[in-house]
């Protein structure tokens, strides 16, 4: 173990109180006094007790154990109790981290509350006994190296004085003022050098001293149209406060105007819409009794047109068309054979046993023939004529344009057709229109 031979500016006692405090520099980065201080504490220890056998500071702390204690100097005499012996103290000069703790601590983190003042418990108390035991064996070596270190006394001795040489002296004169002027040259080179750094160092002072005040007056101008911006926009928000106060009792007057109006015309337009109801419902009841009325006379209308219409009609055809269908009709009516079943009822009752007269039924068959094939060729010549016979169906519906009612006092409207009991006569249409009735149909109708 090399021991301590230079002698620390302080004490051990006197670096713990001064403590240490990490600051940062001007470029950045900070001044590591944590890691200063453990080296420098540790030195002065180790030179007190290898030198003097004792430590004021360790002492105090075996007499009287504080209740806390800070972590780099626990760190320092956890290193002397562990590491003195086998002369391997740790090196921290280009360390980051505090060394001999179970979590990684960086110097400048030392520098909080929370690891300047840590519990101070039996173990890290027992790592102060074991660092002043350690070091206080090389306090040991140090007085036998001292004993060892002096010679033994021998019978005193004149000492001759030689006659000097003066070429020797005169070589020394001259070796003595070439050192001299290499002195002084290296001692100007050394100042220069120092004058040259001191200037740059002046000169990054000056720059950093120019930024830094930059900075601050940026900031203070910052500040200052911070603080005027503010006061403006309070002024702005509290004008625009009372501007919107005042807006919004103007318009709660002018709703409140206008409301009023709102509602005084509503309770007019109520009274006008009650009045305009009772006339609108007088005059529905007018117009509706109106509409009755022109309906009664439109049916009038339509009845006495449809009685012109008819008579229009057939005074268009020619009087031959006219008597043509008549005889066709007569014939129809012949075809009845009147005659001959009034003469079977005759037979009938006369003969009640007696089956139909053979004279009678071979009579009727024969005139059936004959007046059938010939109603066949009047119908042909009135096809000719542009006429037809049409024979209403039963249950067809009662048109009186195209039919005529046996009863002729009957009210027809709506009644459907029971029965045709003489065929009517019709002109075709000649411009794709409805066909025209000359004679109308006489049907039997439904009750």
């Amino acid at each position: 173990m090399t021991m301590t031979t230079r002698k620390p500016p302080r004490t051990a006692l006197e670096v713990y109180q001064a403590g240490y405090q990490n600051q940062r520099m001007r470029w950045g980065g900070y001044m590591l006094a944590s890691r200063d201080f453990f080296q420098e504490l540790r030195q002065a220890i180790c030179y007190e007790l290898e030198h003097d056998g004792f430590c004021t500071l360790v002492d105090d702390l075996l007499e009287h154990p504080p209740s806390k204690m800070d972590v780099v100097a626990c760190v320092v005499f956890y290193d002397l109790a562990n590491k003195y012996p086998s002369g391997q103290l740790t090196d921290v000069k280009n360390s980051y981290c505090v060394p001999n703790l179970s979590i990684l601590v960086s110097w400048e983190e030392c520098s909080h509350m929370e690891y300047q003042s840590v519990p101070m418990d039996g173990e890290k108390l027992m790592n102060v006994r074991r660092a002043r035991d350690v070091v206080r064996e090389g306090h040991l070596r140090y007085l036998k190296t001292l004993t060892e270190a002096q010679p033994t006394r021998k019978p005193q001795e004149i000492p001759i004085t030689p006659v000097p040489d003066p070429k020797e002296a005169e070589r020394l004169r001259k070796e003595a003022e070439t050192q001299a002027a290499q002195i002084v040259e290296n001692a100007n080179q050394e100042a220069k050098r120092l004058k040259d750094e001191a200037q740059l160092e002046a000169g990054r002072i000056n720059q950093s001293a120019q930024t830094a005040a930059d900075t601050i007056l940026a900031e203070a101008q910052a500040k200052a149209e911070n603080g005027a911006k503010e006061r403006a926009d309070k002024l702005v928000q509290e004008y625009l406060a009372q501007a919107q106060r005042e807006m919004r009792q103007a318009c709660d007057a002018d709703m409140e105007a206008h409301l009023q109006e709102t509602l005084s015309q509503a309770r007019t337009l109520e009274t006008i819409h009650g009045e305009m109801c009772d006339k609108t419902n007088a005059l529905q009841a007018n117009w509706i009794k109106a509409l009755d009325n022109t309906l009664e006379q439109l049916n009038a209308v339509k009845a006495d047109f449809y009685q012109h219409l008819s008579q229009w009609q057939k005074a268009l055809y020619p009087r031959k068309g006219k008597a043509l269908a008549d005889c066709y009709l007569e014939l129809y009516r012949i075809l009845n054979v009147e005659k001959l079943l009034r003469e079977e009822v005759v037979f009938q009752a006369d003969q009640p046993q007696a089956g139909p007269s053979p004279k009678t039924v071979e009579g009727l068959h024969k005139l059936n023939k004959t007046l059938t094939k010939f109603l066949r060729h009047f119908e042909v010549a009135l096809d000719g004529l542009g006429l037809y016979a049409y024979f209403p169906q039963p249950g067809e519906l009662f048109d009186e344009m195209k039919h005529e009612p046996e009863d002729e006092e009957e009210d027809c409207e709506g009644k459907t057709i029971q029965f045709c009991i003489q065929p009517g006569i019709a002109k075709k249409s000649s411009d794709g229109g409805e066909d025209d009735v000359i004679i109308p149909a006489e049907v039997k109708l439904n009750p």
